[in-house]
């Protein structure tokens, strides 16, 4: 197979714009060659690896990595999306979205932190490809992704053509020292580890409310919003390499006015993951003696994901980009109406007070204030 990345920004889980439905592959360009060192020799390999793989849409041109050394590449061909053909391999993805793309020139460094050429970057990568699949332990014959990737690693050293900047210093090697600006200056080494541990798993997203164990209505000290909370929002990915939470909606309804609002009681426009609110009422919007509030919450997700270009007798060609995902749940409240007496609740518990005095009856009274909340600000 074939992978092909385009556009990718610097964040945790990078912007990856998406391929197009089709392309044209180009055939092989002779721009990088590396003669294979007879010590590292793997049986069956030619002599030099051609590279970059490309491919065509347009005017424009995608980097495509080798990831099937026994397919042909298949220049010339047409490949098209297939939207069935979607591609869950979260360690590749991650680690292409990390490393060299077609319009930047600039992914990975050198130790000191210096540009490398963009055919080093291209040729860095397709070795990360490589190693990432290759299986050490395996000292098969064959040529094929598990034998070839360990052993043509160590191979590059100064055979690249166009400047000698991968020597190895010892025991060093290129994927010691280089490293990614997409993964905060990650080395390849430590990307292509994460890459391992990534695996196949699929991110799994969750969201879910904590409500508030006392649902007793409270009035803020002005009396002007019912009360209800705290609630919290909890919503988290269990990898946040390949897919992280950016933003949670919360929206209510059933009664107009509704606010969400801080522990200091001020009014928030956007809600976090483990903020504590709350939500106020206006008490004259509140028309029945019982009415229901519904609170519709969704968290929304950035995710790595990718689709395969298959074509009959050719390396299958895998694209990575950044797809939007979202989780939703929801949680209601039963807003109880207080009696319309023309009076606030407080003045009716203290006029009840004042009956109770007045009527002479014998008891000892004690004046009973409602619950009350902050003011809204």
């Amino acid at each position: 197979a074939v992978l092909g990345i385009k556009t990718v920004s610097y964040a945790a889980v990078p912007d990856v714009e998406a391929a197009p439905a089709e392309f044209t592959t180009v055939n092989d360009e002779a721009d990088i060659t590396k003669a294979i060192r007879s010590d590292l020799d793997v049986p069956g390999t030619p002599n030099s690896w051609f590279m970059p793989f490309t491919a065509t849409n347009g005017s424009k041109t995608y980097i495509v990595y080798c990831l099937e050394h026994k397919v042909d590449f298949c220049g010339g061909e047409q490949y098209t999306k297939s939207p069935q053909n979607i591609s869950r391999k979260y360690g590749l993805l991650y680690l292409l979205a990390h490393l060299h793309r077609a319009d930047d020139d600039n992914a990975i460094v050198d130790g000191s932190r210096n540009n490398l050429p963009n055919n080093v970057q291209v040729w860095i990568t397709q070795m990360a490809i490589w190693t990432y699949l290759a299986d050490p332990s395996d000292t098969t014959e064959d040529i094929d992704e598990k034998a070839t990737g360990a052993k043509i690693l160590y191979a590059v050293n100064d055979d690249l053509t166009n400047g000698n900047v991968l020597l190895n210093t010892g025991s060093a090697t290129i994927f010691d020292t280089c490293m990614s600006k997409n993964a905060n200056y990650k080395t390849i080494t430590d990307l292509i580890a994460t890459a391992k541990t990534i695996g196949n798993n699929t991110p799994f997203q969750n969201v879910s409310v904590t409500e508030p164990s006392d649902t007793e209505t409270k009035l803020t000290s002005d009396n002007q919003y019912y009360q209800y909370g705290p609630y919290t929002i909890n919503a988290s990915s269990s990898n946040t390499n390949v897919s992280e939470l950016t933003n949670i909606d919360v929206t209510l309804t059933g009664i107009d006015g509704i606010l969400k609002v801080d522990e200091e009681g001020n009014t928030l426009s956007t809600i976090t993951a483990g903020q504590k609110f709350y939500i106020y009422v206006p008490a004259d919007k509140v028309t029945e003696e019982t009415q229901t509030i519904t609170g519709s919450v969704t968290a929304n997700f950035k995710t790595l994901s990718g689709y395969e270009y298959v074509k009959g007798g050719c390396q299958t060609i895998t694209t990575v980009e950044t797809i939007d995902e979202s989780k939703n749940t929801s949680f209601r409240i039963d807003v109880v109406k207080a009696p319309d007496t023309g009076m606030s609740t407080s003045q009716v518990f203290y006029f009840l007070g004042l009956i109770v005095l007045l009527s002479g009856v014998g008891i000892m009274y004690a004046n009973i204030k409602p619950n009350t909340a902050k003011s809204h600000e």
